[in-house]
């Protein structure tokens, strides 16, 4: 039998909303896959209530409600319905109000590699990236980010004229993104005052610390951009207080622009890299740089097409599928230039006096509309389109500027992230075939189709919810789809005629075989995962279990699947002196309170558990309490020895071996781990990095035990497969 671990990979600790304990410390996680349990902190014993985040604040949808004892919240996903998506917990002392609010979210179960066509980006000298967390490159990772664009900045790098250092905090951000598989995207800016104050916009200077860089990260990023809207950020105030105060579409500065840019392209010639320039989101100052020559047909125009939070379909440029910048680029000498979206969002903040000269976004709306803007870039010919940013970046939501992020402040996710985290699923290692609708501007039908053979639609309205005629061609395309929402939950499949009812909201339509697992969703049936454990969760499904799961918490959630013909069961649990009996259980799940305190050497702090259905079917599992680690990372709680076969469990983020008494040495890829000593209890692996198999051997009462035999460890993610 194989046992498969998934290690959280992000603390699960809570964090308050805007405006309720504004000083708690960013941590970035909760983020959980499908069938997995939601660990979360609050304060102890209370009351607490789930609301559906998509929905939140406009309305209060609650999903699951109760109190809590101690402060350890766990929610197994199927006590939230087993529902894909993201959800607020709200929390109060009993009697009071709410004093505690936090974000998590459920995202299909499946592995996602980066998708190259969908980007983001750090403001790695604010919080997203400035305390180094690399929780933060997880998250981008799971939501299958392709590409992050971030800037080491030319003053941090060249101090002394023509000496140049990287930034260490900037070259470790590199490096994790590499290590995940994510390209960075290099953003080259802005002006050296440090080390030009007479002239901190020399562009040869500028262009020799373009191509350092470059020869620097050889072989590592590929793609770089030249400056940030330099109607915004410097360059136009530059030139204003310079040479002549001019308006903003003004093309004399524009074209100081232009000839800064070519020197700075030039100077990166010769690398066979992507080089985007221009990096506007006005229209009036792109269109007069490209009539300036700033693009050539090697170059990527880098577009930011900010539509005061319109729907992306109806936004500039992308309302004609970058057909009218595509001419323009050709009638001046950059026809074949490349195009990028490299900043692209919507704001979920506050507009409290609504006189704001910028509509802001719902959550559900920034959901829905990051994703449409991925799909309708991707199916334009865009290289890349990169959402800006990943991260809320303040905590009060009434500025505009606090609240783009996928991720709320303390690194939480919002409902764009489970929607982008579930497109990257669908879609992310598809191609782009065709669009399938005769009125994109009302309505799209896109169709990926995958290595596999899989056939995946995606289909939406652009605004409103509305019904379509489709041609025939059309409706055999999609007959016999299985349809899933917008966060990946299956859905009521459409009854595909000459019409077709869609909403806003993306949905996926599926035909064919999956490379991640097919069947009944793409990445196989939700709950056909009955041998994960958690730290808090148990699966006795097996007749009789090998496995000894661990819990650090002193208690636990047993969840079973019901054999046919079975209405209900009874859970026995016993141990050294202890035993007690959960009976009437007619659910799936029980919550399971073990005694505290710490076994001494001559005491099994290891519990039997029996689970006794009413059909006469009976499941065992072992459970061992641990409640904490020793000398060497050795546990301080014994175990006895196992007469079946020892598999492992994990605490935290090590995996954990029960050892049986008697054993005399473990050995993982031939090295012992010291102090054993036929001594009994838990051994604590640390976690590693990297791809690797680590065999592992015990010696028990002198004879060398088979019975651990290989650890897998897969690349820069905590899932553990014992063989």
């Amino acid at each position: 039998m194989k046992m498969n671990f998934r290690m959280t990979v992000f603390a699960a600790a809570m964090c308050a909303a805007s405006g309720i304990g504004a000083t708690t410390p960013i941590s970035p996680g909760n983020a959980f896959r499908a069938g997995e349990t939601a660990v979360l902190t609050i304060s102890a014993d209370d009351a607490w209530r789930v609301l559906d985040a998509a929905a939140y604040p406009d309305s209060e949808i609650v999903v699951a409600s109760g109190t809590a004892f101690g402060t350890i919240l766990r929610l197994p996903h199927k006590s939230l319905g087993g529902k894909l998506g993201a959800y607020v917990l709200q929390s109060w002392q009993i009697g009071g109000s709410v004093t505690n609010e936090t974000r998590f979210a459920f995202l299909p179960s499946c592995d996602v590699r980066p998708c190259p066509w969908v980007g983001t980006q750090f403001h790695y000298w604010r919080d997203t990236w400035g305390t180094g967390d690399e929780r933060i490159l997880d998250l981008a990772a799971e939501a299958g980010i392709g590409i992050v664009r971030e800037a080491p900045g030319w003053n941090n790098c060249e101090m002394t004229p023509g000496v140049y250092v990287m930034p260490s905090r900037y070259e470790t951000l590199v490096n994790g993104l590499v290590q995940r598989g994510i390209a960075p995207l290099c953003h080259l800016d802005y002006q050296n005052k440090t080390a030009y104050p007479d002239d901190p916009f020399n562009a040869t200077a500028f262009g020799n610390w373009a191509a350092w860089v470059a020869d620097y990260f050889e072989g590592v990023i590929d793609t770089y951009e030249i400056w940030n809207e330099p109607h915004n950020f410097y360059f136009y105030d530059y030139y204003t207080n310079t040479v002549e105060v001019v308006g903003k579409t003004n093309p004399r500065w524009i074209q100081a622009f232009t000839d800064f840019t070519r020197t700075v392209d030039d100077a990166l010639a010769g690398r066979g890299l992507r080089v985007c320039v221009a990096s506007e989101d006005w229209s009036d100052i792109l269109y007069t740089m490209i009539e300036q020559g700033i693009a050539r047909p090697h170059n990527y125009v880098a577009l930011h097409p900010y539509a005061n939070g319109v729907r992306p379909e109806k936004g500039k440029w992308l309302k004609d599928d970058f057909a009218d910048l595509r001419s323009r680029l050709a009638a001046n000498g950059a026809e074949g230039a490349g195009i990028a979206i490299t900043e692209h969002g919507w704001s979920t903040y506050v507009d409290e006096t609504g006189t704001a000269d910028y509509a802001p976004a719902s959550f559900a709306e920034q959901a829905r509309y990051i994703v449409r803007m991925y799909l309708v870039a991707n199916a334009g010919g865009v290289e890349f389109a990169s959402q800006y940013d990943f991260k809320d970046d303040g905590t009060n939501r009434t500025k505009r500027e606090n609240c783009w992020g996928m991720l709320d402040y303390w690194g939480r996710p919002k409902p764009s992230y489970a929607a982008v985290a579930t497109m990257t699923r669908f879609v992310g290692d598809a191609e782009f075939t065709a669009e399938l609708s005769s009125d994109p501007a009302s309505y799209r039908i896109q169709r990926f189709d995958r290595a596999d053979g899989a056939t995946n639609f995606v289909a939406w309205s652009v605004e409103g919810d509305q019904t379509v005629t489709i041609s025939t061609e059309v409706r055999n395309a999609l007959r016999g789809a299985t349809a899933y929402d917008l966060y990946g939950n299956k859905t009521d499949s459409p009854r595909i005629t000459n019409k077709l009812a869609l909403t806003e909201d993306p949905v996926y339509l599926v035909k064919g075989a999956s490379e991640a697992g097919g069947g009944d969703s793409p990445w196989g049936p939700p709950w056909a995962i009955a041998a994960t454990s958690e730290p808090t969760t148990i699966y006795a499904n097996a007749a009789e279990s090998l496995l000894w799961h661990t819990t650090p918490f002193g208690g636990t959630t047993v969840r079973w699947d019901k054999p046919d013909g079975a209405t209900s069961a009874t859970l026995t649990v016993t141990g050294d002196g202890y035993s007690r009996t959960y009976a009437n259980l007619a659910g799936e799940s029980c919550e399971v309170t073990l005694p505290g305190g710490i076994a001494t050497a001559e005491d099994e702090d290891v519990y039997t558990l029996t689970l006794a259905f009413d059909d006469g079917t009976v499941r065992t599992a072992h459970l061992g309490a641990v409640t904490g680690l020793g000398t060497n990372g050795a546990s301080a709680t014994p175990a006895p020895r196992n007469p079946g076969l020892p598999s492992w469990a994990k605490f935290a983020e090590r995996a954990v071996i029960p050892i049986p008494v008697g054993a005399t040495s473990l050995t993982v890829n031939g090295t012992p781990l010291p102090d054993l000593d036929g001594s009994a209890g838990w051994r604590s692996i640390r976690r590693v990095s990297g791809v690797g198999d680590y065999d592992l051997s015990m010696t028990l009462d002198g004879e060398a035990e088979p019975l651990l035999t290989t650890l897998t460890a897969k690349a820069y993610a905590t899932l553990f497969i014992v063989h």
